[in-house]
């Protein structure tokens, strides 16, 4: 099973790895942000603010993973099986 390469632009390749990256880093950053709400609201020192934080990196890092892997992968698919042989 081969994938088709992209057609897209390179602008449209661009503006969707931007969202990408984007949208990590804001998931990265809501948590924290929630936590420090938390703790204005319950009158706590930095408790849920370093929750907050310490959860969007681990889960902004382990989506980072899960994206670059996938790309690897797509790119590896590509190239065609060490193995295999093709005649073109």
């Amino acid at each position: 099973m081969t994938n088709r390469p992209d057609e897209r632009s390179s602008i449209a390749v661009a503006f969707g790895w931007a969202s990408r990256i984007t949208t990590t880093a804001v998931g990265m950053v809501i948590p924290g942000l929630v936590g420090f709400w938390l703790d204005q609201r319950l009158g706590t020192l930095v408790l849920f603010t370093l929750l907050g934080f310490g959860s969007g990196v681990t889960i902004g890092i382990w989506q980072l993973v899960r994206m670059t892997s996938s790309t690897n992968s797509e790119t590896s698919n590509e190239e065609g099986d060490p193995g295999e042989c093709s005649i073109k």
